[in-house]
């Protein structure tokens, strides 16, 4: 298929307004110009629309697509990957932020390791943006099917996958809520096998009390189900790996 531009970034959003801003600045500051923005509303009550509507009229790189009805952020993603034109998609939620050099030094990895799935570390933020991370919180160099359903190491607005190479894959609606990024990886794992991770911080995850991913104990129930009722594993096997999960997880809270 004929691309129109080198990267698309994907932003699904509801009632984002507070965040918004702070995600289309990081995007202006980007080294890296060659990319849309495809942002995706899913029917937000508040002032997130009109925000939106500023922030395309002084930027024709952002594309904005408005659903009908609230159908959560794995619709609105595929939406935004059916209307995407780049080769490379990358993935930001709307209250998270980049550095400036993500996408320019991301791509450069990419090529320079011919992979088609990439991610990087991060360090976190609070509400108002500042770095509550002692540390950058690390990722592996490299990871697989197998290493991946341990616990899922690829966040999501890190990630960058090539299309030309996995094809026009879509997050599946029918798995665990909240879920829905480690699955796609785990099938666009089948397809490139490897995926590799950048040492360096280039996002910051916010973490606030509306985010799915403060609410540790609902995150953790989940986990275990998906081991137990996704997969079908025997409760020894789900045991071992929902060990490494909380280990895992436990070290990057405490970073």
């Amino acid at each position: 298929m004929p691309y129109k531009t080198k990267v698309s970034i994907i932003t699904p959003i509801y009632n984002g307004a507070d965040f918004i801003e702070d995600t289309a600045l990081c995007l202006a500051k980007q080294t890296f110009t060659d990319y849309e923005w495809v942002v995706i509303d899913d029917c937000s009550t508040d002032d997130t629309k009109e925000v939106l509507q500023r922030l395309s009229d002084n930027d024709k790189r952002i594309k904005l697509v408005f659903l009908q009805k609230n159908s959560g952020p794995i619709v609105a993603r595929n939406k935004g990957m059916d209307d995407a034109s780049g080769r490379f998609i990358a993935f930001l939620d709307a209250d998270d932020i980049w550095v400036p050099e993500k996408l320019e030094k991301q791509l450069a990895f990419m090529e320079e390791n011919q992979t088609a799935l990439s991610f990087t570390s991060f360090r976190k933020i609070d509400l108002e943006g500042n770095i509550t991370s002692r540390f950058r919180i690390p990722v592996p160099r490299k990871v697989n099917y197998a290493k991946l359903i341990e616990s899922n190491c690829i966040p999501a607005s890190s990630a960058m996958f090539d299309r030309e190479i996995v094809g026009e894959m879509r997050q599946d609606s029918s798995k665990i809520i909240s879920k829905d990024d480690f699955f796609f990886w785990l099938e666009m794992l089948k397809v490139c096998h490897t995926a590799m991770g950048m040492k360096e911080d280039l996002f910051r995850l916010r973490i606030h009390k509306k985010s799915i991913t403060n609410d540790k104990l609902e995150m953790a129930r989940r986990h275990w189900k998906m081991y137990r009722e996704v997969f079908h594993f025997s409760v020894l096997k789900s045991l071992r790996y929902y060990i490494i999960y909380s280990i895992k997880g436990l070290a990057k809270y405490l970073m």
